[in-house]
């Protein structure tokens, strides 16, 4: 009888035990979203990190960037204290790696890819390079990563803390992480490329048919975000390119004097540049550049480049280089650089027998542009339609999911959370 009452009590504990622990897990998963409200709600960003006068998620298109900086680097200041910054930091850990870095004119930029990280590649070459500004300006995305100006993260730390050196201006792009996360679809997922093939053969899902030709694997943009919520939440895996950018950049540990971002660049650049101490011809040439019509086509060009590129190592997955044409094409459209209702000019894409030389290939895109323009309000429009179409076919459970694993993004950079509509 003892027995069998001590056993009794045994389990009665345990089941209270159990009890206790999901009451207290699911009371602290509760104020973490109750957190996570306050930092959206205007009253209380006032009340809780006094002074900033912008809303979390405002758009900054209107405000100066003198104005938009210090309230930038004050809401990230105020989510790195918070517990829901806390938590976060906690859950999904940073890992900084890469930093474009000028020795001479101690400078540098977080890299962060699908940030704008290759116009900054250009703009450190052209600080560093006795090169031609506009030259360097037409180098292809390959040439202008992974090169000479790319330092690790600790290195970065150590000249943060020289003693005796003068000070070092550190910089970082952010960008709303539905765009990007859409655009790395595009760039790496829907195009080919390593990131294809390895999501294509773990699904499973065959390979993609262009006009009774295979050209790259079949992956879904709702296939690659299940995916990625998957790595990310489950095992704890990113890749750089879907990495969240305060995992890259890490602000609450490394302090930045100048949060840009993508949708601001070209501002935001000159801004940072007024910031360094250099030769100011060499720093008008960039900055003309920058705001220059010639900077558009060098984008295209650069784009193509990087894409041949791939092509050429992986075109066993596409062995019809017309294709692959048609797939470039569409993702052109579907990224507003070529109008919706353009035809593919299959006539002028047959003079190039091989796909060496992105000048011919780039060369018959411009043309093209030059027949059907697109104006920026059309490629806005156009973008925009094609971005809020994507996240319709999103369930709202992984939508969910991406509010989590990018909740830091959201809060620490003033993007809203709720997906492109």
């Amino acid at each position: 009888m003892a027995k069998v009452t001590i056993s009794c009590l045994l389990v009665s504990l345990s089941c209270v035990t159990v009890l206790f622990m999901w009451y207290i897990t699911t009371a602290y998963d509760l104020k973490i979203a109750r957190d996570s409200r306050k930092l959206y709600d205007s009253n209380n960003v006032y009340k809780m990190y006094g002074g900033d006068n912008i809303l979390v998620h405002q758009p900054e298109a209107d405000v100066a960037v003198e104005k938009a900086m210090p309230q930038r680097l004050s809401r990230i200041r105020a989510v790195c204290k918070s517990k829901i910054g806390k938590h976060y930091i906690s859950k999904y850990k940073t890992h900084t790696k890469t930093f474009f870095y000028s020795k001479k004119l101690r400078f540098a930029c977080c890299k962060a890819p699908k940030t704008g990280s290759t116009l900054w590649g250009a703009v450190f070459t052209a600080l560093e390079s006795p090169l031609d500004v506009d030259a360097i300006f037409q180098l292809s995305r390959i040439e202008l990563h992974y090169g000479t100006y790319e330092y690790g993260a600790g290195l970065i730390a150590m000249r943060m803390k020289k003693q005796g050196a003068p000070p070092l201006l550190t910089a970082m792009v952010a960008r709303n992480p539905y765009t990007r996360l859409f655009s790395t679809y595009i760039d790496k997922i829907f195009l080919l490329g390593a990131l294809n093939r390895m999501f294509g053969m773990k699904l499973k899902t065959g390979f993609a048919m262009i006009d009774y030709q295979r050209c790259g694997y079949q992956v879904s943009f709702v296939e690659f975000l299940n995916r990625l919520v998957e790595l990310g939440m489950k095992h704890g895996q990113f890749d750089d390119h879907w990495s969240p950018i305060y995992r890259i950049c890490d602000p609450c540990s490394f302090q930045y004097h100048v949060v840009s971002k993508q949708e601001t660049l070209t501002r935001d650049a000159d801004f940072t540049l007024d910031k360094i101490q250099m030769e100011t011809d060499r720093k008008n040439s960039i900055k003309k550049i920058l705001h220059s019509d010639g900077l558009y086509a060098n984008t295209i060009f650069s784009l193509i480049s990087s894409l041949l590129a791939e092509y050429r190592m992986y075109s066993i997955d596409c062995p019809d280089r017309f294709a692959f044409l048609k797939k470039i094409w569409k993702s052109l459209q579907m990224q507003g650089h070529v109008h919706e209702q353009s035809s593919f000019p299959l006539g002028a894409f047959k003079n190039i027998t091989d796909l060496k030389d992105p000048e011919m290939v780039t060369s018959v895109i411009m043309q093209n542009l030059d027949i059907n323009p697109v104006s920026e309000e059309q490629r806005v429009l156009q973008r925009r339609n094609v971005l809020v179409n994507a996240y319709r076919t999103v369930s709202p459970d992984v939508l969910n999911d991406i509010k989590d694993v990018y909740k830091l993004d959201f809060l620490m950079f003033g993007y809203s959370e709720n997906p492109p509509s």
